[in-house]
């Protein structure tokens, strides 16, 4: 099966050479999503080529023309478009280049077809022109709903990635709530809440390189609404002895953080840094913590890859109780079962109570339980299944 795989995703070290700023550093956890899923596929002998739009912007890149060696990693072959980074031309020119290479692509190869990030909306735009002209099977990958990502559910570029996104042939969606949503031609879909990188197999969590005070970890969005401000409230609150709270990311309630931090010198905010620092510091963490309101719309639609990445590091995880979460997952993780700010501070208290051991204990469950059932390469096959299943009944 060849498949061609439209999106901003990069190879690691392209990415890092592009972005070697650290406070500009765009869309990690997207990268990472991407890349799993293009990874697990080429572990299942599927020949997978990108069309990738490089997520450079005039905010995160200087440079006005960005043009970029395609090259390989892991079984992948990316195919970077050219990048003119002005606004507006920038997306044109996308969209244009994407349409030519996907359609070269497809031209080679009948049973081609193509995976698309349905959020980006320009490259995707004109891959899906491409496979619609071809006749071709395509697949919409739908990580968010796009109403949930603007300030304006109205806008006009909310208007256009739904059109963009109503259609494709088939979907991955992130829950089933997604799909009653979203599927409004009832087409074949599959549910992939996540995936795990499936080398994390190799990395050991040691207690023994174990930060020495009770570290907790949030990495993420930096915004209000993801509960960053009850968190640190309820951890100021619990005033548990030997303990700190350290904080990766950016967003809405960083200025108000910084301040915090110069009053509590047990609590550090980081900012941004490259996803390999974060996972080596969860590794060394005494818990990982989710604080996301399970009350807000938006999570029926969606699963947030932290908790993944969280779940896999063996570090134990303390997490409200989302909609977009299957049941399945609840006997790995501890769970904030009363999301108010008095809540959020008991269950603070009780789990840091535990010992380390059992701490231990319950973090590498978790991780065995995603590495088994949750992993990139088992996960993908959903969708290559999704794909034959297609391809057989157009024949």
């Amino acid at each position: 099966m060849n498949i061609i795989y439209v999106s901003c995703t990069c190879s690691k070290k392209r990415f890092a050479e592009l972005f070697k700023i650290k406070n500009y550093i765009p869309g990690q956890q997207v990268q990472k999503y991407h890349r799993l899923i293009t990874e697990g596929l080429a572990a299942n002998n599927v020949c997978v080529q990108t069309v990738t739009a490089l997520p450079v912007t005039k905010n995160n890149h200087n440079k006005r023309i960005v043009n970029v060696e395609n090259d390989e990693d892991n079984g992948v072959i990316y195919n970077y478009l050219p990048i003119l980074n002005i606004p507006y031309i920038k997306n044109v020119l996308v969209f244009i280049c994407s349409f030519f290479a996907t359609l070269k692509f497809l031209a080679r190869d009948k049973q081609t077809v193509i995976i698309c990030d349905v959020l980006n909306i320009s490259v995707t735009a004109g891959a899906l022109l491409a496979a619609k002209f071809m006749k071709r099977k395509n697949v919409g990958i739908v990580t968010d709903v796009p109403a949930f990502l603007s300030k304006n559910a109205n806008s006009f570029s909310v208007k256009i990635n739904n059109f963009i996104i109503d259609k494709f042939d088939l979907y991955v969606f992130l829950t089933e709530q997604m799909n009653r949503l979203i599927n409004k031609r009832h087409v074949p879909y599959v549910v992939i809440e996540g995936q795990v990188d499936i080398r994390m197999q190799y990395i050991e969590n040691d207690l023994k390189r174990k930060y020495k005070q009770k570290v907790c970890i949030y990495a993420g969005g930096i915004q209000e609404i993801y509960g960053i401000k009850n968190l640190t409230e309820a951890f100021i609150g619990a005033s548990i002895q030997d303990s700190a709270l350290h904080i990766y990311g950016n967003g809405d309630f960083e200025n108000e953080l910084i301040e915090i931090c110069k009053n509590h010198n047990n609590i550090k905010y980081f900012g941004v840094v490259p996803n390999d620092e974060v996972v080596e510091a969860e590794l060394k963490a005494t818990l990982l913590i989710n604080p996301r309101p399970s009350t807000e719309e938006f999570t029926k639609y969606s699963f947030p890859s932290k908790n993944m990445e969280y779940m896999v590091s063996a570090t134990p995880v303390l997490t409200t109780r989302l909609p977009g979460m299957p049941e399945g997952y609840y006997d790995y993780i501890y769970i904030i079962e009363n999301e108010t700010q008095e809540g959020m501070k008991k269950a603070l208290e009780q789990v840091l109570s535990k010992s380390g051991e059992e701490l231990h204990e319950k973090g590498n469950k978790a991780k065995d339980f995603v590495l088994k059932e949750k992993n990139n390469i088992i996960q993908v096959r959903k969708i290559i299944e999704m794909i034959k299943s297609g391809l057989y009944d157009e024949d």
